[in-house]
């Protein structure tokens, strides 16, 4: 199963572990969505997906580089799980 774990806000590692670790654990794909406000700038937007991805590796070493992480806006979020192809959201 694809897994779209969709975080509203900005998490910190306990969190991505937290959400993470269980469907790592049980063997399903997946990737992060961190949804931003509209008309965050492209800069921002590539500074929380590289923090986001810096978290995941120190929360999950090598097992990090397996994990997309997506950055959208609320509405995009639909968009990001089909163009991923996910077969679940998790919000």
């Amino acid at each position: 199963m694809r897994v779209l774990v969709v975080l509203a806000e900005p998490a910190d590692g306990d969190t991505l572990r937290d959400r993470c670790s269980p469907l790592i654990a049980t063997g399903h794909e997946i990737a992060i969505c961190c949804v931003l406000p509209p008309l965050t700038s492209l800069v921002a937007s590539l500074d929380t997906q590289r923090r986001v991805t810096a978290q995941l590796r120190r929360a999950f070493n090598g097992s990090a580089e397996k994990i997309a992480v997506f950055v959208a806006t609320k509405e995009g979020v639909d968009e990001c799980a089909r163009e991923w192809g996910a077969t679940d959201v998790q919000l």
